[in-house]
């Protein structure tokens, strides 16, 4: 059965000032909320920017990769001359790339006593790993293809940025933390697992004059208990990650790109430097194996998205008189929203959903809602993220 989500409208957000946390009254009725929205702005404290770090960034992880249309969040298949010819001709084009990522990850800290400021310094390499798909004795010896981005980060207490002396192009790093449901047990007696997101935001070169950025924010999920790599018949459990990354150009107040989305899950501690493939010799088992046999044979990208509506229309987005904000529903419970806020800003609202399951239904258990106002002529963003 469809779960129809009520969003609360642009309205229900109220700015505020940059602290450590705030207890929010604003009115997400929409979410049936259990308690106040909880801000983290993490970033003031490097100890609390390390924790998130540590287990959102760095070490090996393998997942699947799906695009979907900016326009009306429809999803976009693997091209057709990535695919096979018999998968083509059978109407079997797969709706995801199975990844592999490796992250290596430095911090490091940088305290200028005499302006009573703290920089924490963040350096990542990225290299990700798509497997082309195959059929047959192809999956025996499976082709990839390779990217990697070196990405350096700031976040700054005390003060407000940071000069790199233009070596490297230093963004704004954003992490949150909501702790309270480590206080909540579960039905397992256990406690809850904390909910820690990541933001940040790219310059990338102006595109027809004007300012263009490459948005990536990733959320973590709750573990998944699966076998060992090299022990089948010993259980673990796996961290996991969604990513959300699209490029917007906060001028023409638009997500100028499709959006990816990314679910993974952490295979190592320790990254390998993504050498898988390399020289040949990658194959199918070992691919099902890293993403997880139950993963790889049902990826999120083939589940059907929430139904999403707002508060006003109560699902029903003919009768939405704000027909300026756009509201997409991704597989994976993502929710992308941007428009105007009522003075006038570009908002992106990225939302990740949390269900549970009640008997044979879906029931929405909570939502972290992570927003960027983004200023039209300079391209930069004020980040904010509501734990509900």
């Amino acid at each position: 059965a469809a779960v129809v989500l009520l969003l609360p409208t642009v309205y229900s957000f109220q700015p505020f000032p940059c602290a450590t946390c705030h207890t929010s009254n604003t009115n997400t009725r929409g979410f049936g909320a259990k308690r106040s929205a909880v801000i983290v702005q993490s970033s003031d404290t490097s100890t609390d920017i390390t924790s998130s770090l540590a287990s959102l960034l760095g070490g090996d992880y393998a997942g699947h990769s799906a695009t979907f249309s900016s326009a009306d969040g429809s999803l976009i298949p693997v091209p057709d001359h990535l695919v096979p010819e018999s998968l083509v001709e059978w109407g079997q084009v797969p709706s995801c790339l199975e990844v592999l990522s490796s992250e290596d990850v430095s911090f490091t800290t940088v305290d200028d006593e005499s302006a009573a400021t703290v920089t924490a310094l963040v350096t990542m390499e990225r290299t990700v790993v798509s497997v082309v798909p195959e059929v047959g004795c192809g999956v025996d010896n499976l082709d990839t293809m390779r990217s990697t981005e070196k990405l350096v980060f700031a976040s700054r207490r005390g003060g407000s940025s940071y000069d790199a002396g233009g070596e490297e192009s230093v963004s704004q790093l954003y992490a949150f933390e909501d702790m309270s449901l480590e206080e909540e047990e579960g039905e397992d007696g256990e406690c809850a697992e904390a909910k820690r997101v990541l933001a940040w935001e790219t310059r990338l070169p102006p595109l027809r004059g004007a300012s263009r950025v490459k948005v990536e924010t990733i959320f973590s999920l709750p573990s998944q208990t699966g076998p060992l790599l090299d022990d089948e018949d010993i259980e673990t459990d796996y961290a996991r990650r969604i990513r959300v990354v699209f490029e917007a150009i906060p001028s023409e107040e638009t997500v100028a790109t499709p959006i990816t989305v990314v679910l993974e899950r952490r295979v190592a501690d320790t990254n390998s430097g993504g050498a898988w493939g390399v020289g040949g010799g990658l194959d199918g088992r070992t691919v099902s194996k890293l993403i997880g046999k139950d993963n790889a044979n049902k990826p999120f990208s083939d589940t059907k998205a929430l139904l999403v509506g707002g508060d006003e229309d109560d699902g029903d987005s003919d009768s939405d008189e704000d027909t300026s904000e756009t509201t997409l529903s991704l597989p994976g419970n993502i929710v992308v929203r941007h428009g105007s806020t009522d003075g006038g800003q570009w908002f992106v609202d990225l939302i990740l959903v949390s269900t549970k399951q009640v008997d044979e239904s879906a029931m929405i258990s909570g939502t972290t809602i992570v927003r960027r106002i983004m200023n039209s002529e300079s391209g930069s963003s004020e980040v904010e993220c509501y734990f509900e």
